[in-house]
C-alpha cells in the first residue's frame, strides 16, 4: 500500500502566475506594516530584542511582542515569503 495522500495528482500551474509576486508583496508590506506600526522593537529575528532585554530590562519583554511577531511571521511564511534568514 502507498501512504495516503501520497501521488494521485500531477501539479496544476497557477492560471494566472501574476499572482504569486502580487502575494509576496502583499504579504511583505502587510507583515512589515504590522511591525512598523504596532512594535518597532520586534523587527528582525528576535535575538538583539532578547540580549537588550537581559542586560538593559532586566530581563522584561512587552507581552504583546511575541504575539505581534508570530503574526508577522504568519504573514510572511503564509503568503510566500521566507521563513528564516538563509546563509549562502
Amino acid at each position: 500500500p502507498t501512504p495516503a495522500g501520497e501521488g494521485g495528482r500531477e501539479f496544476i500551474p497557477s492560471p494566472n502566475p501574476l499572482l504569486i509576486p502580487i502575494a509576496l508583496t502583499a504579504g511583505g508590506l502587510l507583515s512589515g506594516l504590522i511591525v512598523y506600526l504596532i512594535a518597532p522593537e520586534a523587527k528582525g529575528d528576535g535575538v538583539d530584542v532578547a540580549i537588550e532585554a537581559f542586560h538593559h530590562k532586566h530581563g522584561e519583554i512587552r507581552a504583546h511582542i511575541p504575539v505581534i511577531k508570530l503574526i508577522a511571521s504568519g504573514i510572511t511564511i503564509g503568503s510566500g515569503g521566507a521563513p528564516g534568514v538563509r546563509d549562502l
